[in-house]
């Protein structure tokens, strides 16, 4: 019984995983469950952003836009990070406005500046949240840790996102 047990569970758990995987990955190729992504800043970092985005459909992160200041790079195109120039975005003029948020239907802002000035970070912040949408941010050296500060790793690029951590109540009932 021990060894048939051993034999089959993670057989059972490699099909389920690649099932869920699956399913997922579907339901997102439908559009079900993706999240509209703004990326602020068309640098190396925003330009990394971009090509995990557009690399991991799994993540349910849409790139729809990416914005910078710069006027130089207005107009021009980003690619991904690949051999191939396959996958691309238009850069939009910034800064980064609730019109211009609204006009992307944007529901994720990333800012992909780490050196960012603390006014026009600010400004950003408060015209994400004025939209309705959420902000993440990659974060420089010097930031602190905090229990308002909720972190995630996305292939080697490490993003804050400012707020309450969530409290998912099926999670706290399953458990």
């Amino acid at each position: 019984l021990l060894v048939l047990c051993l034999s089959i569970v993670p057989l059972f758990l490699f099909i389920e995983k690649t099932l869920l995987y699956l399913l997922i990955h579907k339901l997102h190729s439908w559009g079900y469950g993706n999240e509209r992504v703004l990326i602020y800043g068309a640098g190396c970092t925003g330009r990394r952003i971009f090509s995990v985005l557009r690399g991991s459909p799994k993540l349910g992160l849409v790139p729809v836009a990416v914005v910078d200041d710069d006027p130089t790079k207005r107009g021009t195109t980003l690619f991904e990070m690949a051999y191939e120039r396959r996958r691309s975005a238009r850069i939009v003029a910034g800064p980064v406005t609730r019109d211009l948020l609204s006009a992307y239907a944007v529901d994720l802002v990333i800012i992909a500046i780490p050196t960012i000035e603390r006014e026009k970070f600010t400004c950003t912040v408060e015209e994400t949240l004025a939209a309705n949408a959420r902000v993440s941010f990659v974060p420089n050296h010097l930031l602190s840790s905090d229990s308002w500060l909720d972190y995630r790793d996305m292939d080697g690029v490490l993003l804050a996102s400012v707020g309450k951590p969530a409290v998912r109540l099926t999670y706290q009932v399953a458990k």
